[in-house]
């Protein structure tokens, strides 16, 4: 995670939502509706997986998510992963995050120093473990943002590197297994 200067546009609106699954009644309405009461409820075991696909390469910059362990206890996220990608085949991993008992907005910053932004038209975040270890999780709120056009004219006058390209050069591919076949 970083400081971002520049304004963001929040993107949550221009994805297609699905979820690996949800309980009856806590679908992935529950966190897209940017309410704290609503939440989506997981169901079965671990990982669970929320996934946004974009109609097209897109310039992502932020996932914030609303986390709290004060009202969801064991259901709170507390590892997370997040890929970004074009297809199923060319997901990377772009940030791991640890969090110790969240209480708030979670802002996950998924470029780097080099690079502002991550270019991709599939988002994958997966939880993989939850506060206590709990099985089921909860996600009161989950919004995607883009750099603002201010934003991005500010990043294309900085000098490039030969280090630009738009996924830390850290991260390895992954093989793009699909776990979950419902969601190609």
């Amino acid at each position: 995670m970083s400081n971002f200067d520049g304004e963001l546009v929040d993107i949550t609106n221009e994805a297609f939502w699905t979820v690996s699954s949800y309980k009856p009644g806590y679908s992935r309405d529950g966190f897209i509706d940017s309410n704290e009461e609503t939440f989506w409820q997981s169901t079965g075991p671990k990982p669970h997986v929320i996934e946004a696909r974009f109609d097209s390469i897109i310039s992502i910059k932020m996932v914030s998510m609303y986390l709290n362990v004060d009202l969801d206890n064991s259901y709170t996220p507390e590892k997370l992963m997040i890929q970004a990608g074009t297809c199923y085949e060319d997901l990377v991993n772009v940030i791991n995050v640890s969090l110790n008992e969240p209480r708030g907005n979670v802002n996950i910053f998924l470029g780097d120093e080099t690079n502002q932004v991550v270019e991709a038209q599939l988002l994958r975040i997966w939880i993989l473990d939850n506060n206590q270890g709990g099985n089921d999780s909860h996600l009161r709120k989950l919004a995607v943002f883009g750099p603002s056009e201010k934003s991005i004219f500010l990043q294309n006058t900085k000098p490039q590197t030969e280090n630009s390209s738009y996924i830390r050069e850290s991260h390895k591919r992954s093989k793009g297994v699909d776990m979950f076949n419902h969601f190609r």
